[in-house]
């Protein structure tokens, strides 16, 4: 999965750190996909973590809210991968701490089983004491909202798909 992009060479990708987490969700890959491209239900499953989301057209706006550190962040959302939907960066500055991309890889076991693994690219905080704030505080933050975000949206399929079977 590598969804560190460059499209017209204007985004310094060196200064970009990934974080990777994933989850087993007992469900058709398709099902999983639906849920990640209705943008507008995200909150339902999204940690608290994501702050002042909203969705206009293709794109979802939030504040990632984490403890002494906010970063805003406006993505567009880009399925033209079968297995993967990507959440990309339309901002053009690198002025400052954002994320690049979310990227959603969808890992089909059987018909209803899939692996699904987020891929987060962002600036880490900078200087003396951001790169402290980064170690001590922050990545491990980040870690812990998208594994939250894994369980809830894991669990929301898996009811979902429990009420219907019923």
């Amino acid at each position: 999965m590598n969804s560190l992009y460059d499209a017209e060479g204007k985004i310094q990708t060196e200064r970009y750190k990934s974080i990777r987490e994933d989850v087993h969700i007992h469900a058709p890959s398709l099902t999983i996909k639906e849920y990640l491209l209705n943008i507008k239900d995200n909150p339902q499953w999204l940690s608290k973590n994501f702050q002042q989301y909203r969705t206009k057209g293709n794109t979802l706006f939030f504040d990632l809210q984490l403890p002494f550190h906010n970063t805003k962040a406006a993505l567009e959302v880009d399925q033209s991968e079968t297995f993967l939907v990507t959440y990309k960066n339309k901002k053009n500055s690198i002025d400052e701490p954002m994320i690049l991309s979310i990227t959603w890889a969808i890992h089909a076991e059987t018909s209803n089983d899939a692996h699904l693994t987020v891929e987060l690219f962002y600036i880490p905080a900078e200087g003396i004491f951001g790169n402290v704030k980064e170690l001590v505080i922050l990545k491990g933050s980040r870690i812990q909202t998208f594994r939250e975000s894994l369980w809830n949206l894991k669990q929301l399929i898996e009811a979902q798909l429990s009420t219907n079977e019923s």
